[in-house]
């Protein structure tokens, strides 16, 4: 009974202590679990204590049934309240049970959510980084890539998956000179925290060859388990920087432009703030330092002021320009200390419109303003000139136009005040207008015939002079024209005068050779045919007289032809050692037949661009004219040498000499000086020796000279162009053209 009692005792405290749960409807699934377990351990008790009841009840005599069957109703009792207990367990357990599984249900349902929003978001992520236009890397800490996102290959041509696996620092895709940039800032990047950010710039090679600025930024996130890696955003700046590189530039020539401007430059905001002044404004007001640094308007103002001959007008002109900030301003302000400055001011806006400010610039012009006052004195001189003479400037037009000019031209001095000269007079120059002031900038100066067309449309030919004279920034050109329409009328005469002899000189010449070739036949048959004839001599005399006429001829023609701009010129380059070498041949050829001694002194390298035969009867000429003058027995000499981009050649003899009154004239046509009037040796020469050797040479764009040599006797030279190489041999265009 004891154990009994005991029993339902127990039961009876398991129901008490789990129905204040069931019935507080208590939530804790683990509070219910700890109940359960002591159940079952209580009721494991239980069913052990019913056994063993069960076991003394059979080992009791009948005597103790009745007792034990009241204790098995005792016990039965008690067990049904222990099942009812259970039972109440029971269903607390199934309702913690039913609580839990809904718990799971929705721990379920949510976690299913959130993983669905992490795939959401992680698709995001992988669309932004594919998208993006920044590089994004991830490296182990040695360098090695483990990642790169699409945009490497968008922005380097480098197939990310190429890459991955290889060391950065391996790779020839970094600057050389940015080599250790890269070093340094991955060192940094391993020595900061996960939270530390650490940026660097330098250049990448793509696959064509290009470098790109790269702005990098990186973070450690090698103890963060989901990266494990330095992690690196690359963003191509290229444009950027060269965007700020222009930009820079821009700013640094703006900023020389406004140091190196002759005008002081000073910028005022719209609130009188100084933005900005060049070191010339200083200089020109003579500033102190302490003022322009206040940065106000009003200081430098009250200081400048002080300056000027109108202080009242000038501050009144001043305010009135601030007030009215779409005006602009040009005005000439006189100081007290005699200086003039030239002041414009206009405002500074942007683009759009917007203002910002207004900008002053000075000029001293007090030397341009002495110099225009001195070239109006000048002006007064000039104008009482006979010769047409004015002044005009480069970008304004006629400024003076002396009484010479009116008189020739037609046009007063105010109608011809700021209008441009060559389209006043329709001028006609030998180079463009644009080609005339590009010599002036030049040279300063040039001169050249000119055609103007006077107010009465009469054309004038007039010999023109101009001078650029530079004042204080300014630039005006001094015109002197002379007229000379009247000489080149008479010069055209005279040229039609010699043209009409030259033709005459041709005919007559072409006409003679005819008959002269047939009597100088002739007379050579005869000679040929009747060696005993009795008029052998005259027949001598017929052949050497008609040889002699020939020559003349042929001289006659060959001038005749050079007037006429077309002498008879082969051209062709030949090397000066094989030329000089056949020359000497037939130079000493000459001499002897002559009667005279020869010698030469011959060097020279080079190739000369000449026509050898006329060359060769240009230096005969000088050799005949030597023996014919020259003193007997005493030799002939030749001497040629190349120097200073020339071959001369030199022919010299120890006659007496050309008289001083001679020289100038030698080479004139017809000029037989004393010497060979007086000398029966030159047979009665005709005087176009020298004139054709003249002639010839300067055909080559060479020259001639004559003199006379120290210790006695003539010297003639020619002096002909020479080049080193056969490539460099010159064109030969002389002024009287080539055949």
């Amino acid at each position: 009974m004891a154990r009994s009692e005991e029993l339902r005792r127990t039961a009876e405290r398991y129901y008490a202590d789990f129905r204040p749960a069931v019935e507080a409807g208590e939530e804790e699934p683990e509070a219910f679990a700890r109940a359960g377990e002591r159940s079952l351990r209580e009721l494991e008790a239980l069913e052990g204590a019913v056994q063993e009841i069960q076991r003394v009840a059979q080992e009791r005599s009948e005597a103790a049934l009745d007792r034990l069957r009241a204790a098995n109703a005792a016990a039965q009792r008690n067990l049904i309240a222990v099942v009812v207990s259970l039972f109440l367990i029971g269903a607390a357990l199934s309702y913690t049970t039913v609580r839990m599984v809904g718990e799971l249900r929705s721990l379920y349902a949510r976690e299913q959510q959130t993983n669905e929003k992490l795939a959401r978001s992680e698709e995001r992520f992988r669309a932004l980084v594919k998208n993006s236009s920044d590089i994004i890397s991830v490296f182990e800490a040695d360098g090695t890539i483990i990642y790169h996102s699409p945009s490497h290959q968008r922005i380097l041509g480098y197939r990310p998956e190429k890459l991955v696996g290889r060391n950065v620092f391996e790779l020839p895709h970094i600057h050389p000179e940015d080599f250790g940039i890269q070093r340094n800032f991955f060192g940094r990047i391993l020595a900061s925290g996960p939270d530390e950010l650490q940026t660097a710039e330098f250049r990448l090679r793509d696959v064509e060859g290009r470098y790109h600025v790269m702005e990098a930024v990186g973070a450690n996130r090698l103890d963060d388990p989901l990266v494990h890696g330095i992690v690196i955003n690359y963003r191509d700046v290229t444009e950027r920087h060269q965007a700020e590189e222009k930009l820079r530039f821009q700013k640094a020539l703006l900023e020389s432009q406004t140091e190196a401007s002759i005008d002081g430059i000073l910028v005022v905001s719209e609130g009188g703030e100084i933005l900005s002044y060049n070191r010339r404004f200083v200089e020109i007001w003579s500033v102190p330092e302490e003022v322009m640094d206040s940065r106000r308007d009003e200081d430098v103002l009250r200081f400048v002021v002080e300056k000027v001959e109108d202080p009242v007008g000038f501050r009144a002109r001043v305010g009135y320009l601030y007030e009215h900030p779409e005006e602009e301003s040009h005005e000439e302000i006189p100081l007290r200390d005699g200086r003039v400055l030239d002041r414009y001011s206009a405002p500074v806006r942007s683009a759009d419109g917007v203002y910002y400010g207004r900008v002053w610039y000075f000029r001293d012009i007090t030397g341009r303003k002495r110099a225009e006052e001195q070239l109006r004195r000048y002006a007064a001189l000039i104008d009482l000139s006979y010769e047409p003479i004015f002044v005009w400037d480069l970008e304004e037009g006629i400024v003076e136009w002396n009484k010479g000019c009116e008189r020739l031209y037609g046009y007063s001095k105010e109608e011809a005040a700021g209008r441009v000269s060559h389209r006043l007079l329709k001028t006609v120059h030998p180079i463009t207008v644009d080609e005339l002031k590009e010599a002036l900038r030049r040279d300063g100066v040039w001169s050249g015939e000119v055609r103007h067309t006077t107010r009465g449309g009469r054309e004038v030919i007039v010999e023109s002079r101009h001078q650029l004279v530079e004042s204080q920034g300014r630039r005006l050109v001094l015109e002197t024209n002379r007229d000379i329409t009247e000489r080149k009328r008479i010069e055209e005469e005279l040229a039609r005068s010699l043209q009409s002899k030259t033709d005459f000189l041709a005919d007559v010449s072409h006409e003679l050779r005819t008959p002269l070739t047939m009597i100088r036949t002739n007379a050579e048959v005869g000679l040929h045919v009747a060696r005993d004839c009795p008029h052998i001599e005259q027949l001598e005399q017929i052949a050497v007289g008609a040889v002699r006429m020939s020559r003349l001829v042929d001289d006659l023609l060959f001038l005749a032809r050079s007037d006429s701009d077309s002498p008879p010129l082969e051209i062709k380059a030949v090397a000066v050692p094989l030329f000089l070498v056949e020359l000497a041949g037939r130079a000493e050829a000459l001499a002897r037949e002559r009667g005279a001694a020869f010698e030469a002194s011959l060097c020279g390298e080079g190739w000369l661009r000449i026509d050898p035969a006329r060359i060769e009867q240009a230096v005969l000429i000088l050799v005949d004219n030597a023996a014919k003058y020259g003193s007997t027995g005493d030799p002939i000499t030749l001497t040629a040498a190349t120097a200073g981009g020339e071959l001369y050649l030199r022919v010299e003899d120890r006659g007496p000499g050309i008289p001083a009154e001679d020289l100038p004239r030698v080479f004139d046509r017809f000029y037989r000086g004393k010497t060979a009037r007086s000398d029966g040796r030159s047979g009665g020469g005709t005087g176009l020796g020298l004139a054709i050797a003249r002639t010839i040479v300067e055909a080559h764009g060479g020259r001639m000279e004559a003199a006379n040599r120290r210790g006695g006797g003539a010297s003639m030279s020619i002096y002909l162009p020479v080049a080193q190489s056969l490539a460099d041999t010159p064109e030969v265009r002389s002024p009287i053209g080539s055949a």
